[in-house]
């Protein structure tokens, strides 16, 4: 716990199977543009190993200019405060139990083997912040449950592609979240664009389109704010906001079942 591990820019750590990097202390990485540190495997994605799993109190820890190749990143407590300019490839970010806020910049997470890999899996943490970020054929793009009342979820400037949900919050639906989404862009989901349960969300400048099966799927213990916001060609139903809907200036086309669905605790509906 007293450690500090620094690694420098352009070094590469390859990993044995069922081999791993458990840093209690600090982890600090030196990469730069172009000149990233990358985690790697001298094996087959299949063969399975621990990750890199930081701890540590404080949020001393510095992770930037990373790239995870099929080599999860696992972070609990204070480790860091952020993560930036990072790709992960077939792999996943975690990021659990933490007393403050987390901050995800400028990251790309791809899963081109499309073995059911999530970019980042978030839990037990007051607030998640997702900006200026990419999700490319990943399975789940971000799955977030605060496993606390008033929790949230940030998303802003962010692009999904051919994800089978691109947000999936609340799963445990004990919890009332919060959900902020501004300049979402989803393309080609295999399912349903989002899943929101105990959410009270509000999304501007949000454009869903090519969905197998909902645009937007929102409970009935959710609320549902979308401002000039566009979902198009759905399968099924564009946007089903089971609990309560607000809507200004959207456009709902191209859809396989109902445009809006929505209602059972009232809506609004504007332009």
């Amino acid at each position: 716990p007293t450690a500090t591990l620094t690694i420098a820019a352009n070094t590469q750590v390859k990993f044995m199977p069922s081999a791993g990097l458990v840093v209690d202390g600090t982890l600090k990485l030196e990469g730069g543009d172009g000149s990233p540190v990358v985690f790697t495997t001298n094996y087959s994605s299949t063969a399975g190993n621990y990750g890199v799993s930081v701890g540590g109190t404080g949020d001393k820890s510095t992770l930037q200019y990373a790239t995870f190749e099929h080599i999860n990143l696992r972070l609990e407590g204070g480790a860091a405060t952020a993560i930036t300019n990072s790709a992960f490839s077939d792999a996943t970010l975690e990021i659990y139990t933490r007393e403050a806020s987390f901050t995800v910049d400028s990251c790309t997470f791809t899963d081109n083997q499309r073995d059911n890999q999530y970019g980042i899996v978030a839990r037990d943490l007051p607030l998640l912040d997702v900006v200026n970020s990419t999700f490319d054929k990943v399975y789940v793009g971000v799955g977030f449950d605060g496993v606390q009342d008033e929790s949230a979820l940030s998303v802003a400037d962010t692009t999904f592609n051919e994800v089978r949900h691109a947000l999936y919050v609340g799963s445990i639906g004990e919890y009332l979240h919060t959900v902020t989404g501004t300049n979402l862009t989803i393309n080609s989901t295999s399912s349903h664009g989002m899943m929101l349960y105990s959410a009270a969300s509000s999304f501007t400048n949000l454009n869903i389109s090519d969905s197998t099966g909902y645009g937007l799927y929102s409970d009935v213990r959710s609320t549902l704010a979308l401002d000039n916001s566009s979902v198009k060609n759905s399968d099924s139903i564009c946007v089903y906001a089971e609990g309560s809907l607000t809507a200004t200036g959207l456009i709902a086309e191209g859809c396989g079942g109902s445009g809006v669905y929505a209602g059972k605790k009232g809506s609004t509906m504007t332009g």
